[in-house]
């Protein structure tokens, strides 16, 4: 190999490793930081403060999410029995967006509406047993009446003997002991029908509810939006997963993080400007909607410690270009506050 083809070779090792990152050549950085600066004067600090005109302004990176979405989840024992949309429709306020069946909820109302019919077979029993009553004390009034007429033959008959009698006595007895047996019954039955009745009214209350729950099985839409996700195969629905999400796109949230330093410089209500870095799309306007209280503790692999994170939602009125999903810039306009 003569020197020329070694000095190439030495050449392109030199690119190679320069691409790779393990050597940077000075040139290359010099050249590489100037290009960072003409691009965007906010790389060097990683996005979080602007440097130049805007360096007393505060900005960090979010991801665009739905203002409203809705979630449909199974519950154990439902299933899906009918879909009525497709994913990428819209959807108006009310629309039936699907038809869910729950097993256990059939059968739970079965099993209320049963023994609501045993506490109703209860009461009609009861008032059977009245009227045996009614009827046995009529039966008892008339041998009462046949007996009296049987002492009127034996005292204006000289040596008439009544068998009736004996007969008539014999089932005055029998029926007086049945009426004694009965009339307890009856006791007994209208106490527990006063029980029963409390507890028809208790099982058709929670009946009602169990059938307003059926009711609710058909899902509605609660506001217009898109179908952004909903069920392939319902057959293979699982409870506990989505079947079908709804988004309502014409509103949009940035949810943004914070570090503890930055939490005194936002405001609520503050205005703010949201835009896609190395884009041409036209910045959008936003105000700072809410800050999370609670604190995500982050780990820093550098200083390997924790350090304090609040959340922050910026609203959207009028979206336009933006998306769900799409990670933005949020820039705050006022200045960085002096503590």
């Amino acid at each position: 190999m003569n020197r020329y083809s070694r000095l190439i070779m030495v050449l392109i090792v030199l690119s190679t490793l320069c691409l790779e990152g393990i050597i940077v050549s000075p040139i290359f950085a010099a050249s590489g930081k100037k290009m960072a600066k003409d691009l965007d004067p906010a790389i060097e600090n990683k996005g979080q403060q602007i440097r130049g005109d805007d360096e007393s302004r505060l900005r960090f990176m979010g991801m665009a999410e739905p203002w409203e979405s809705y979630s449909v989840v199974l519950l154990p024992g439902e299933t899906v029995e009918k879909v009525h949309v497709k994913r990428g429709d819209q959807v108006e306020k009310g629309s039936v967006l699907l038809r869910i069946v729950n097993d256990q909820l059939s059968n739970s109302i079965g099993d209320l509406i049963r023994k609501q019919n045993e506490i109703g077979y209860n009461v009609q029993q009861t008032s059977l047993l009245s009227l045996e009553i009614e009827i046995k004390e009529k039966y008892l009034v008339q041998i009462d009446g046949k007996l009296k007429k049987e002492e009127e033959l034996v005292k204006n008959i000289p040596g008439y003997s009544s068998q009736l009698s004996k007969q008539l006595d014999q089932q005055k007895k029998q029926l007086s002991d049945q009426l004694v047996m009965s009339r307890a019954k009856d006791k007994m039955a209208r106490q527990m029908n006063e029980k029963n009745k409390k507890l028809s009214l208790s099982l058709q209350v929670q009946i009602d509810k169990l059938l307003e729950r059926q009711k609710q099985l058909e899902i509605k839409a609660p506001f217009a939006g898109k179908i952004f996700y909903i069920v392939d195969d319902p057959f293979r629905a699982v409870p506990g997963r989505p079947v079908c999400e709804l988004w309502n796109e014409k509103v949009l949230m940035v949810r943004g993080k914070i570090m503890q330093h930055q939490y005194s410089h936002v405001r609520l209500g503050e205005k703010v400007k949201v835009s896609m870095e190395f884009s041409k799309q036209s910045k959008l306007d936003g105000i700072v909607h809410s800050i999370e209280q609670g604190m995500a503790h982050e780990r820093d692999p550098r200083a390997m410690q924790g350090y304090a994170a609040f959340s922050v939602l910026i609203r959207v009125d009028e979206p336009h270009w933006l998306k769900p999903g799409m990670m933005v810039s949020v820039e705050m306009l006022s200045a960085l506050r002096k503590n």
